[in-house]
């Protein structure tokens, strides 16, 4: 039952499940020790480090591009907002455009928070020349190898900020095709309101 309502809450809210990403298994020189490690070992060490480096870059742009566009989203629909709420003379379908407007800048505005959250500086781990020049190769492989393991909490924290933030982002699409099907279901129905008027008059006249 727990189990259901966590999937129905997050149909409508997003979360991630499971516990926070606490990462400490690390190389140690006794268990290398049978290892033979060349050049060759270290260049593919530092292109794994380059590699973290470009997937944290690439996840920061997307949260600068999801901040600047759901921002001005949010800007919109406040402007929107402020019109609505300052009609003193509101109808039924203004007091549901309000409604709707207002679960819009809700889930725009959590996109947001998870986007900057991705943003945020953590601590990272950088490998520098003490690193690069260790007498022997099994000790720069460890140095590298474990400064990129020390990342990873980092970044599952990054990218589990960005996953919630397109999950969002995804309920507000799902939200506005089925506002799309509304209003296209509503304008069917009005374009089909003086056919069945003629046909009702139709019937009429033949009875």
């Amino acid at each position: 039952m727990k189990k259901f309502l966590s999937k129905i809450i997050n149909i409508f809210w997003p979360f991630l499940e499971g516990e926070v990403s606490n990462y400490n298994n690390f190389l140690k020189i006794e268990n290398m020790k049978s290892k033979l490690i060349d050049e060759k070992d270290i260049d593919r060490c530092i292109k794994m480090y380059e590699f973290q480096r470009d997937r944290i870059k690439t996840i920061e742009s997307k949260s600068i591009v999801f901040i600047g566009f759901f921002g001005s989203i949010v800007a919109l629909l406040g402007i929107t907002l402020k019109e609505i709420i300052l009609n003193k003379d509101k109808d039924l379908l203004e007091y549901g455009l309000m409604l709707l407007v207002s679960i819009f800048i809700i889930y725009t505005s959590t996109v947001i928070r998870y986007a900057i959250k991705a943003l945020e500086r953590k601590a990272y781990y950088s490998i520098d020349e003490k690193d690069i020049f260790e007498s022997r190769n099994i000790d720069k492989a460890i140095a590298i190898i474990n400064k990129i393991k020390r990342n990873y909490d980092a970044i599952n924290t990054k990218v589990d900020s960005m996953t919630l933030a397109q999950e969002f982002a995804k309920r507000i699409l799902y939200l506005l095709i089925f506002l799309a099907l509304m209003s296209g279901t509503y304008s069917i129905m009005n374009l089909l309101e003086p056919l069945n008027l003629f046909y009702i008059c139709f019937a009429h006249y033949l009875s």
